[in-house]
């Protein structure tokens, strides 16, 4: 679960509460290429993009319980206007980290933080801000062809494949899910998909 604080300037705040419920739009049939802008457009305007421009902070954390009993929890402040991202969590290790780093500058940073911080903030901020992001950047393929959201998709699919007894369907999905979880190094993501056997 997240919690999520904004600060900005004047009375506007994002309406970001609700956001699984933006999520499960992703499990719906495609629109036409042509109705997937109008979509994406009224979707994030309905969460408060006509803010977004007055944002000075954004603060969330990221609950996360794993298989096994694992849990993860990172706390993240980020400044959109300087691109300057908090971290207040534990590396893969079990380590705690505290780091504050400027995006821009993320070749001066640790290895920690260029491995592991930076992409957890990615992930994190992209399933945020996923109403945003549906417009902004058409939840475009990574350079393994994966867009983070279809790591949902297809863990979904995977269960549901399962429910109806369909375990080719199933075996498919979830080693698909496996591999995109993997190439994404989306740690949670990789726990969930090992755990299904």
């Amino acid at each position: 679960m997240s919690n999520i604080v904004t600060q900005t300037r004047g009375k506007a705040r994002l309406n970001v509460p609700g956001l699984l419920a933006a999520g499960m739009l992703l499990a719906l049939p495609a629109a036409s290429a042509a109705e997937q802008p109008l979509i994406a457009e009224q979707i994030a305007k309905a969460y408060g993009l006509g803010s977004w421009e007055k944002v000075e902070t954004l603060r969330y954390t990221w609950n996360i319980e794993l298989p096994g009993g694992k849990t993860i929890s990172n706390k993240w402040e980020w400044s959109p206007k300087t691109n300057t991202v908090s971290f207040d969590g534990k590396d893969k290790a079990g380590n705690s980290v505290k780091v504050t780093y400027q995006r821009s500058q993320l070749d001066s940073q640790s290895d920690v933080v260029k491995k592991e911080v930076d992409p957890q903030f990615a992930n994190d901020q992209y399933w945020t801000l996923l109403p945003f992001h549906l417009l902004w950047d058409g939840a475009a393929p990574t350079d393994d062809g994966i867009p983070p959201r279809d790591i949902l998709l297809l863990r979904l699919r995977s269960l549901l494949a399962r429910a109806r007894g369909d375990e080719t369907a199933y075996r498919d999905f979830r080693d698909r899910y496996r591999a995109g979880a993997t190439s994404l190094g989306f740690e949670g993501h990789m726990a969930w998909a090992e755990a299904m056997s």
